[in-house]
C-alpha cells in the first residue's frame, strides 16, 4: 500500500494548479487517510497553498530531499521534465497533459509513465490519439465549482465585474507590457460600459505586481485562493478574461457571463480559436487578434517555443500601436454591450469528471488507499 502522493503542477499560471487542486480534493475525498504533498513554484504554488487538501506544498528540490515515503505515487500535471526525473527515479508516475489537442507530436513517450491521461478538449477530435498508451478523460474541475452542496456560498449578485488575467504566464515569463496595456484597455471600456461596477483584478501576486500603479482606478487588485476565487466570480455579473483553459469552464458551471481578451501566450491562441468553432462555445463573445486589422491568430503546428516567442511578440507589438488598442477598445465595448447568456446551454453539453478519473487511476496504482 502506498502511503504518500506528491501532485505537481507546472508554473504557466493558474490552469495546472487548479487542475492539481482538483485531483487533490478528488483523492482526499475518496480516503481521508491519504498524505498529499505538493510540488510546485511561483503562481502554482501560491493557489496550492490555500488547498487544504495538501499536507504542504513545496518546490521540486525540497521535495526532492524531503523525509517522504519511498513508495509514493506522482502526479505531474503539465510539467515533462519534472515528471521524467520521477520516471528516472523509478517511482510510480501518473502524467495528466491538459494540452494534448494542441501537440503535433506527444513531447514525450506517454508509455514511459505508468498512466498518461489527456484532457478533452476543443480540436482534439483532430488530433491522433497514441492508441493504447494515452486516456481520454473529461475537463477537470473542482468539485465545488460542480457540486450544488458547495452553492450554499453566498451568492447574491454585486455590480462587480472580474477581470481575470490568470494564465497569462509562458515559458518566457509573464508579457508585462502586453498585459499592462490590455488591463488599462479593459479598464477604460468597462469604465464607460459599466460605470457603477466594481472592479476585481485577479491573477497571481506576481502579475499584479507588474501591473504596478492603475492610475487612482477604482479598482481592487487580489491574488485568490481557488475556492474564493469561484466564489467571487458566483457574485459577479461579468467576468473578462484571457482565454484559458479552467477559467472558461469554471464561468460555464458558476453561470457567469464571460468576454474574452486577445491571447497572451500560444496556447491561449490555439484555445480562443478552439473556442471559436466549437458549437457548445462559440457564443462565448471574444476580441480576438483575428479581428484587430494587422495582427491575426497563431496558426496550430507551430514548434512550442516558436510559438511561445511569436506570441510574445505580438503582445508587445500591439502595446506600442494605439491603432490596434483603438480597435481592440472598440470590439471589447461591442462584446460586453451585446454579450449573451450562453452558459447555460453549454453547461448541459459538456463534462468535468476528470478529477476522479484521474483519482481512481491513482488509487488503483497505489493500491488502493494508504497503510
Amino acid at each position: 500500500m502506498i502511503s504518500a502522493i506528491v501532485i505537481a503542477a507546472e508554473d504557466f499560471g493558474f490552469g495546472p494548479a487548479s487542475h492539481a487542486v482538483a485531483i487533490a480534493r478528488a483523492l482526499i475525498s475518496r480516503d481521508p487517510r491519504l498524505s498529499i504533498f505538493g510540488e510546485a513554484h511561483g503562481a502554482a504554488a501560491e493557489l496550492m497553498s490555500g488547498e487544504a487538501a495538501f499536507a504542504s506544498v513545496r518546490p521540486r528540490q525540497a521535495i526532492a530531499q524531503a523525509p517522504l515515503p519511498t513508495g509514493r505515487v506522482h502526479v505531474d500535471v503539465g510539467n515533462f521534465d519534472g515528471a521524467l526525473e520521477h520516471v528516472s527515479a523509478g517511482r510510480p508516475v501518473v502524467f495528466v497533459d491538459a494540452l494534448y489537442w494542441l501537440w503535433i507530436t506527444t513531447p514525450v513517450d506517454p508509455r514511459l509513465f505508468d498512466a498518461y491521461f489527456a484532457l478533452d478538449f476543443p480540436g482534439l477530435e483532430v488530433r491522433k490519439i497514441d492508441e493504447g498508451a494515452v486516456t481520454v478523460i473529461d475537463q477537470i474541475v473542482s468539485d465545488y465549482v460542480i457540486r450544488p452542496a458547495y452553492n450554499a456560498f453566498d451568492v447574491e449578485q454585486t455590480p462587480r465585474v472580474m477581470v481575470n488575467l490568470g494564465g497569462g504566464t509562458s515559458p518566457l515569463g509573464c508579457n508585462e507590457v502586453y498585459l499592462r496595456s490590455i488591463t488599462n484597455l479593459a479598464l477604460d471600456v468597462l469604465q464607460t460600459t459599466c460605470p457603477k461596477a466594481e472592479v476585481l483584478i485577479t491573477s497571481s501576486q506576481s502579475v499584479l505586481d507588474l501591473l504596478g500603479d492603475l492610475r487612482g482606478r477604482r479598482v481592487q487588485k487580489i491574488s485568490l485562493p481557488q475556492v474564493e476565487f469561484i466564489r467571487s466570480m458566483r457574485r459577479s455579473r461579468l467576468l473578462v478574461s484571457l482565454p484559458g483553459q479552467s477559467v472558461v469552464w469554471e464561468s460555464v458551471l458558476t453561470q457567469t457571463p464571460l468576454v474574452l481578451l486577445p491571447a497572451s501566450n500560444y496556447s491561449q491562441h490555439r484555445q480562443a480559436d478552439a473556442y471559436a468553432a466549437h458549437q457548445s462555445l462559440s457564443e462565448a463573445p471574444q476580441v480576438s487578434w483575428s479581428r484587430i486589422p494587422g495582427y491575426t491568430s497563431l496558426p496550430p503546428g507551430l514548434p512550442e517555443m516558436q510559438g511561445v516567442k511569436l506570441a510574445f511578440a505580438l503582445g508587445c507589438r500591439f502595446a506600442a500601436d494605439s491603432a490596434a488598442q483603438a480597435r481592440a477598445r472598440d470590439l471589447l465595448s461591442e462584446a460586453l454591450l451585446s454579450r449573451r447568456e450562453w452558459t447555460k446551454a453549454t453547461s448541459r453539453q459538456l463534462s468535468f469528471q476528470g478529477a476522479d478519473q484521474v483519482a481512481e487511476a491513482v488509487l488503483r496504482l497505489a493500491g488502493g488507499g494508504t497503510t
